[in-house]
């Protein structure tokens, strides 16, 4: 009789424990996860090591994290001296994308270690800063880093960028943003969903010189707009030289005045960004280099010189390098200095009173110009 009860005993427990372990294990298995991060930035950012430290710092001691998320991070300086974050997590399945933009890399480095803790476990992050619960999502923190419920992969605010529209939330949401306790919060800075670097619209104005164009060195005035994306930039420009009096040798008080108005459109490339930029730029130009005769009273022929008409047309290639000062975040100052090489040099000349045959040469100018200028520019 003991031995049946044994025996039915025993087959009772096979049935049961089977059954047991059915449900048991899988949700033993859900309550364990894992964290990975790729961390690409530049020398001076802080590295791999140091993000993951802040984002164990600010989960704290505890049991494994309970989803699996895999994090990429791409950190870049912009055009405007910025620096800004492309964050791509995934979050069980299910992946979120945000960019986020600060002045200094540290604070950007601070920023995605918080969005990282609070995509990992937020009830963890919140529970060990109970006084950052208060803080109103528009505080400096929720600037870098929005809510609790947008750092999962699920955003709710402008700087995420979805590309998986997820089916339920995988965290519990939350209205509070905990500071970091390891670190100060980031500074407030704009976000720019989807774009590598900001686009810029600048009005710029300059004086110069110029060797070559006229008869002797002259000066110049000048000024234009440009926009820039990420490290190239586009100029449209204008400049004019003041006239200059030519006259033959043999003819002191006869010549013409001449002077250079034109206009140019040329592309930089920027690779040194900061506080001070530096690049190259190409162009052409294109003007009308123009002179008005003067002279006691002769016939009108003797005024005649070449190109017709009094003026000609100028076209020419620049080459230049350009070095711009960022004195405030919307002000700048610039340095162009270059080269201007015309495509076609006309000579100007009167006709000889005294032999026709044999004009008298005025000016022509030289096969390579000598430019420089310097101005403010205001950037949008």
């Amino acid at each position: 009789m003991v031995g049946r009860s044994r025996l039915r005993g025993a087959a009772l427990l096979a049935l049961v424990l089977p059954a047991v372990a059915s449900v048991a294990l899988p949700t033993a298995l859900a309550q364990t996860g894992s964290f990975s991060l790729s961390w690409q930035a530049p020398a001076e950012c802080p590295d791999e090591a140091r993000v993951r430290r802040a984002v164990e710092q600010l989960l704290g001691e505890g049991p494994p994290p309970p989803a699996n998320v895999s994090a990429r991070a791409v950190v870049e300086h912009t055009a405007s001296g910025h620096w800004n974050v492309r964050l791509t997590t995934v979050r069980d399945g299910m992946t979120g994308e945000r960019v986020v933009e600060s002045e200094s890399c540290q604070s950007l480095a601070d920023a995605t270690a918080l969005i990282l803790a609070l995509t990992i476990d937020p009830s963890r992050v919140a529970a060990r800063a109970p006084g950052a619960a208060s803080a109103p999502a528009s505080s400096t923190v929720a600037s870098a880093a929005p809510s609790a419920s947008a750092a999962a992969p699920a955003p709710a605010s402008a700087s995420a960028l979805p590309t998986a529209p997820p089916t339920a939330s995988p965290t519990p949401a939350t209205t509070s943003v905990p500071a970091p306790p390891s670190a100060p919060p980031p500074e407030a800075a704009p976000t720019r969903p989807g774009a590598s670097g900001p686009t810029l619209v600048a009005l710029f104005a300059q004086v110069g010189g110029d060797l070559g164009t006229l008869p002797r060195a002259a000066y110049a005035v000048g000024g234009g707009a440009a926009l820039t994306f990420g490290s190239f930039r586009v100029e449209g420009y204008g400049t004019y030289l003041p006239q200059q009096a030519a006259h033959p040798v043999a003819f002191p008080n006869l010549g013409t005045n001449i002077h250079l108005l034109a206009g140019g459109l040329r592309g930089c490339f920027l690779p040194l960004h900061g506080s001070v930029e530096a690049g190259g730029c190409v162009g052409l130009e294109l003007g009308d280099l123009r002179g008005q005769g003067f002279g006691p009273s002769l016939p009108n022929q003797y005024y005649l010189f070449t190109p017709g008409n009094g003026g000609g047309l100028w076209v020419a290639t620049t080459l230049s390098g350009r070095v711009s000062w960022r004195i405030a975040r919307s002000f700048a100052l610039d340095l162009d200095v270059g080269l201007v090489v015309p495509l076609e040099r006309d000579t100007f000349q009167f006709d000889n009173p005294d032999n026709p045959n044999a004009p008298l040469p005025l000016h022509q100018a030289g096969p390579v110009e000598g430019r420089a200028a310097i101005g403010p520019e205001v950037r949008f």
